[in-house]
């Protein structure tokens, strides 16, 4: 099977999310939406200069429709925050000087591996940008969204160096362009970006990530040990939870809770609630008190304290 990384980060989580996503049942955001479609006609402009980007990215937020959103105040406030985005972006990446030497490099990686149960004998995988700087070379792409990676993360599925879009870049820029190119991934979001403002500057770490490795064996390894992660997912939290109904879930998710609990959970979290699990007793082999169905009417059974008393009597 041939996957895109969008593809794959999902199956790595649930198989049934993974299924029931390629479906299209939730379409992702407007905004997102727009983000891809116009991203390789912006990068193209951007390849030509500050003047061609400007006139290209007010050319295409004509298209950016006031019905994705409930009124105009919100329309105006998200239209206003990702053109500035992308202004802020711009500027950044003219004040670098960077040379182009291709757009949109695309190829595909041979893996020949397993991801939750699933076979992958390919990868996608895709560098908006190809870019020379002194004697370094760059694999750039743009995501919409702020960084989900750190290279202070201490889990693996958030270390930057065992990103899907890093090391994918750097194998399919590495054999063209050296094994020295840095990979490198830029978010028009930053984490430093609130409600009401944006931050200023396009700072690392918090705009972007960039990483170097040893070789393409290195990378290799490092590519096939993060396909085969599996990062757990609950259930109860799945987008696609009242689709799936937790038949199909991955070997590696967490076990479903019982029906009468997950109608519980259900109610109260309709109602806006939390529930708090409750510890569960002990079975006995015996039980506690005879059955008081066998004894004549209006006689209650004999606790054992009350059997110790009458013994000592």
């Amino acid at each position: 099977m041939k996957l895109t990384i969008r593809d794959l980060i999902r199956l790595r989580h649930c198989e049934s999310h993974y299924r029931l996503g390629k479906l299209g049942l939730y379409a992702a955001s407007k905004r997102t939406q727009f983000f891809y479609q116009k991203k390789d006609s912006l990068i193209l402009a951007l390849s030509k200069g500050p003047t061609s980007f400007s006139e290209a990215l007010e050319k295409a937020f004509l298209e950016y429709s006031r019905d994705w959103f409930l009124n105009n105040r919100q329309y105006e406030t998200c239209r206003d925050q990702d053109l500035a985005r992308w202004h802020r972006f711009a500027d950044w990446f003219f004040e670098q000087g960077y040379q182009i030497l291709k757009t949109r490099l695309c190829s595909a990686i041979s893996v020949n591996t397993s991801c939750n149960h699933v076979a992958v004998s390919e990868l996608s995988a895709q560098a908006d940008l190809v870019l020379k700087k002194g004697e370094h070379v760059y694999a750039l792409s743009i995501f919409p969204n702020e960084p989900q990676y750190s290279v202070r993360a201490r889990k693996q599925e958030t270390q930057a160096y065992y990103s899907l879009e890093l090391l994918s870049q750097y194998l399919i820029s590495a054999p063209a362009y050296g094994q020295e190119t840095i990979s490198m991934i830029c978010y028009l979001k930053s984490k430093e970006d609130k409600a009401d403002f944006l931050a200023s500057q396009y700072t690392e770490g918090k705009c972007y990530l960039q990483m170097g490795y040893g070789g393409i064996a290195e990378a290799t390894q490092a590519l096939l040990s993060t396909i085969q992660l599996s990062v757990p997912q609950k259930c109860e939290y799945c987008r696609y939870t009242d689709v799936c109904h937790q038949q199909n879930t991955s070997a590696f998710a967490p076990a479903p809770p019982a029906a009468q609990q997950m109608r519980q959970r259900a109610l109260h979290r309709s109602r806006g609630l939390r529930i708090r699990s409750l510890p569960q007793l002990p079975k006995l082999n015996t039980p506690c008190f005879p059955n008081t169905l066998d004894l004549p009417r209006g006689q209650l059974p004999v606790t054992s304290t009350k059997m110790r008393s009458l013994g000592a009597a």
